[in-house]
């Protein structure tokens, strides 16, 4: 079983406390990919059919549905990566689909996608994309966006080579 596990790093201590393991609310095995805008009270456990966003409750050790946004079919199989960066107003995110079966060649095709600030509707997504050339399995880690549009990735190639890039986010988006 994988879970989510919610809790606290101090980072000058080097210490890291679990607060709760939280129960699936579709009864899976696997949880992983979700992804957080701002706090707990906002987090994203799916992409397609529909965007389901909820909150943690800690004191179940749940995850309780809040809402649902409409996704289009383009969504389907996309997953996690990476948790909401607020930048220029919107909640900026970036997912992946995987692309091929275990075993053989998968592929790992990268979109950003914004959603206005109450998480309330699509405002943009981009085309996909890979990091590297001739695309591979590539993990985006986690991603920041600069005052003046610069969009740093933090991401990993088959889990064993961290590499960063950063391009503007104009070339990503079409405004």
């Amino acid at each position: 079983i994988i879970s989510q596990v919610v809790g606290r790093l101090d980072v000058d201590k080097g210490i890291h406390t679990v607060i709760a393991v939280l129960a699936s609310p579709e009864d899976r095995s696997c949880e992983k990919n979700w992804v957080v805008a701002g706090d707990l009270d906002h987090v994203i456990y799916e992409w397609y059919p529909e965007i389901r966003i909820g909150r943690v409750d800690l004191d179940n050790e749940t995850y309780v549905f809040e809402q649902h946004i409409p996704s289009p079919r383009s969504f389907l199989g996309m997953r996690g990566s990476t948790n909401g960066v607020f930048y220029d107003g919107l909640y900026w995110f970036v997912t992946h689909v995987v692309v091929g079966d275990r075993g053989i060649a998968r592929v790992y095709l990268h979109r950003l996608v914004a959603l206005d600030p109450k998480l309330t509707k699509i405002v943009h997504a981009s085309d996909p994309f890979v990091f590297e050339p001739g695309g591979d399995v590539e993990y985006c880690l986690g991603f920041r966006i600069s005052s003046q549009g610069i969009v740093t990735f933090a991401y990993s190639v088959r889990d064993r080579f961290p590499c960063t890039l950063e391009i503007s986010i104009f070339n990503l988006i079409s405004f």
